[in-house]
């Protein structure tokens, strides 16, 4: 209540809650995000979900409603050209972390459709593509791979274009209990080395200018901020202690 700022509970039990709105004087709708739970419910008695649809905003009157429908299912393919509204701008569809070589020539990515492994690419057409890391390769657990939960993720280039390295280890809400490290590898995908012990969830490297060390993002309840790694002596500076 606006005037008093009374307080009505119109909820209860698990699940995330978000965009709320009324349909009529008393019926409220609302979404739960993520998890088993997940939906569009009402506060009408025996409100079922509406699977499938997010960020919900109805008509006025409560009749229509627009919504956005995810779907992790590749819905292009690599380079499809897409539409621009500028004629002097020519967009191309990618995968996530797409990260050109130092010469320009070869493009890596992060194949996020085909469960999270690294790829690699002739970077003017696509051509001549192939897989440098599989992220089945990783003992993380199935299940969190299939649903892009768990994998590798953001490749980086080294200097003289040789390594890649990147994170392997369980992302978005899988974080908070997950591991995750780092590792890196040729680009012929020999070589491969865990360069931190998963002791401590880190992702997101990059190289310095030299390609001596690599900075990184370490995260957990006690510990957050930036890692940076020397590769020749293998010691590792605090640069950061923030979130």
């Amino acid at each position: 209540d606006v005037a008093t700022g009374a307080r009505t509970e119109h909820t209860s039990g698990g699940g995330f809650k978000v965009f709320p709105q009324y349909l009529d004087a008393t019926t409220i709708a609302y979404h739960i995000k993520g998890g088993p739970l997940e939906g569009i419910y009402t506060t009408a008695a025996n409100s079922a979900a509406v699977k499938g649809w997010r960020s919900p905003r109805y008509s006025p009157n409560g009749a229509k409603i627009v919504y956005e429908k995810v779907s992790f299912q590749p819905a292009y393919a690599q380079y499809q050209p897409m539409y621009s509204f500028d004629s002097d701008w020519t967009y191309k569809y990618t995968d996530v972390f797409p990260q050109l070589s130092p010469d320009k020539s070869t493009l890596v990515i992060t194949a996020k459709h085909i469960n999270s492994s690294i790829d690699v690419m002739d970077a003017q057409d696509g051509s001549n593509r192939r897989r440098v890391y599989d992220a089945n390769m990783s003992g993380l657990p199935p299940d969190q791979v299939a649903r892009g939960l768990a994998g590798a993720f953001q490749p980086w280039w080294s200097p003289d274009g040789q390594w890649l390295a990147y994170g392997v280890g369980q992302w978005f809400q899988e974080r908070r209990t997950g591991r995750a490290w780092i590792e890196r590898i040729r680009i012929d995908g020999s070589a491969r080395e865990q360069l931190t012990d998963g002791s401590l969830h880190s992702g997101f490297p990059s190289y310095s200018a030299d390609g001596n060390r690599i900075v990184y993002r370490v995260y957990s309840e006690t510990e957050r901020g930036l890692r940076i790694l020397n590769l020749q002596d293998r010691t590792t500076q605090v640069l950061t202690t923030e979130a």
